[in-house]
């Protein structure tokens, strides 16, 4: 039983930095896109924005099912979260091609995903 718990150890440590690394590339990408004016590098960094936070949503899904039993109000309030950022992160992209964002959005939306990271934090480590 102990060589099981040690695998199983190493395998939640790979999700956890898979999904850490996919937050930080998710979060310098954003701020890279946000700071671009040709439109198609705009494109391109849309493009990778998305698969990174696909793998984000994949290495949330597989911590979850592993910590739910733990905590499953945090699990089900960071799934929705991450949503959210996603959708926000999709309406900036959107009316930044049509007008310019305002200020105060991309502000929420780095603060929504200090607080995902936060517990995110909280449900890996407690």
């Amino acid at each position: 039983m102990g060589k099981l718990d040690t695998k199983n150890e190493g395998v939640k440590q790979m999700w956890i930095l898979i999904n850490f690394l996919a937050w930080a590339c998710f979060i310098l990408l954003l701020q890279s896109g946000l700071s671009q004016s040709i439109e198609k590098q705009i494109i391109k960094k849309l493009i990778r924005i998305r698969l990174f936070y696909l793998v984000v949503i994949i290495s949330q899904v597989v911590i979850g099912i592993r910590s739910y039993s733990r905590h499953p109000f945090l699990t089900v309030f960071e799934i929705i979260l991450t949503l959210v950022i996603i959708l926000g992160t999709e309406m900036i992209f959107s009316r930044r091609r049509t007008t310019t964002v305002k200020s105060y959005s991309i502000w929420i939306l780095f603060l929504l995903i200090t607080l995902a990271l936060f517990i995110q934090t909280v449900i890996n480590f407690f």
